[in-house]
């Protein structure tokens, strides 16, 4: 008999975002878009209040010039008094809009409206823009003299009269933004659902052909063996001179084609193991008793062929999971553990509900598996060295695969008769235990 080497596990293929995972994308693409779009509006708002700043200066600057000409010419045309009264008649006295003075060269008031001070709002060398302060209060200045240089014309707009416009497009800005985030964090959330679709369904269509080539190759390379093992013995019972040659020759084709049909069960039970990856979406309550219970009655045949005793101690173990899938792990390692039983043996299935989860425990006193081996006997096609029975190396790669699906820990020590093996697995409890 030889021993086949265990092949190195394919990759995995790549799954698509799980939900934790797409939640984090959809939080960072929301943080940056809702930071894109502050910083945008903030950057619209920047220049909106300067340009409104311009705006603001161009009509200070025009009304100043309006004001200078009509001062001069209603002095020049009716005299300092009456042009004081035409000037004061025309002016709004609106206590947010401006205020001006109107200034001789021999720096001497000729008009000042009747909230500006008596005193000159800036310098009067000073000339264009500036700021000033009134009461307080920040105030924008523009100081224009005549051509001939025999007056000044000093007008101011309050800050607060200034603000008014970027104020409105902040709050416009902030009331867009209220609107769109919200709309945005709709439209990015469709936008990653849909598109993680249709990387679940390519990951799905990638998982399932590289299933089918790692079931193909699997399906030829381990069922040469037993193939030839049945072309051999079909020759030697062709070729068979006494009965007893024929009968020898027919009992081992026999074991050669039970061989293959048990190899090829194990094969489409991987290959639908591997298929499952969806599975746990599906999932439901199961008590593990009963399944534990049918196998035991499915096993009894071959456990009294073997001259071993099977027995079962359970209570309720309610865990979420499949039940097809968890009545197979059940049978790969109850038929193994018969299996390597040596004869006038028991193997003993036993159940229990704990605090944190559920235990199944499957106790045999046979050949036992060398702690050296342990580690690997879950690997596709890996034969322990003490199993001389002859075995795919399949039924405990689907035990684990079936495990992890499940979320459950499979643990080997040795049996509780200090001899043969314990497989030992926990599961955890489903948040509703009440059995399917």
């Amino acid at each position: 008999m030889f021993r086949r080497v265990a092949k190195p596990p394919a990759p995995p293929a790549e799954l698509p975002l799980g939900g934790a995972a797409r939640g984090r994308l959809l939080a960072f693409t929301i943080a940056a878009t809702c930071c894109l779009m502050s910083v945008g509006a903030g950057l619209i708002f920047l220049e909106a209040r300067a340009s409104s700043q311009r705006l603001y200066d161009d009509s200070l600057r025009e009304t100043g010039v309006l004001l200078l000409q009509l001062a001069q010419h209603e002095m020049n045309e009716h005299g300092r008094t009456l042009g004081v009264a035409l000037i004061e008649a025309e002016t709004d006295h609106d206590p947010y809009s401006f205020r001006f003075q109107v200034w001789t060269d021999d720096m001497r008031a000729a008009y000042r409206t009747a909230d500006a001070p008596a005193t000159p709002f800036v310098p009067l060398d000073a000339s264009g823009f500036g700021w000033t302060r009134i009461d307080g209060a920040p105030w924008r200045s523009f100081a224009l003299w005549n051509r001939q240089h025999t007056m000044q014309l000093q007008i101011v707009e309050s800050q607060k009269y200034r603000q008014v416009l970027p104020r409105a497009i902040f709050w416009r800005l902030a009331i867009a933004l209220a609107l769109l985030v919200p709309l945005s964090i709709a439209l990015l959330w469709w936008i990653i659902a849909r598109s993680l679709g249709n990387l679940r369904a390519l990951a799905r269509m990638r998982e399932t052909l590289a299933f089918e080539r790692r079931f193909t190759s699997d399906a030829a390379h381990e069922l040469r063996t037993p193939l030839a093992a049945i072309r051999a013995n079909t020759q030697v019972m062709q070729g068979a001179r006494t009965p007893e040659e024929f009968t020898t020759a027919s009992v081992n084709l026999l074991a050669s084609v039970d061989r293959s049909g048990r190899l090829i069960e194990q094969l489409l039970a991987l290959a639908r193991v591997d298929a499952s990856a969806s599975l746990p979406q599906r999932f439901e309550v199961v008590d593990l008793a009963p399944l534990v219970h049918a196998q035991i009655a499915e096993h009894e045949r071959f456990a009294l062929r073997r001259q071993v005793e099977i027995g079962a101690s359970t209570e309720p173990a309610p865990v979420c999971g499949d039940r097809e899938l968890l009545g197979v792990l059940l049978r790969n390692l109850v038929d193994n553990a018969i299996r390597y039983s040596r004869p006038d043996t028991r193997v003993v299935i036993s159940c229990d509900t704990l605090a944190d989860g559920v235990e199944l425990a499957i106790n045999d006193e046979g050949v036992g598996i060398v702690p050296d081996e342990r580690a690997r006997i879950f690997e596709r096609f890996y034969r322990a060295s003490a199993t001389h029975d002859y075995g795919s190396g399949l039924g405990l790669s689907i035990v684990k695969r079936i495990a992890d699906l499940h979320g459950a820990r499979i643990t080997v020590s040795t049996g509780a008769a200090q001899r043969g093996s314990c497989f030992t697995l926990w599961f955890p409890r489903p948040a509703n235990e009440r059995p399917a």
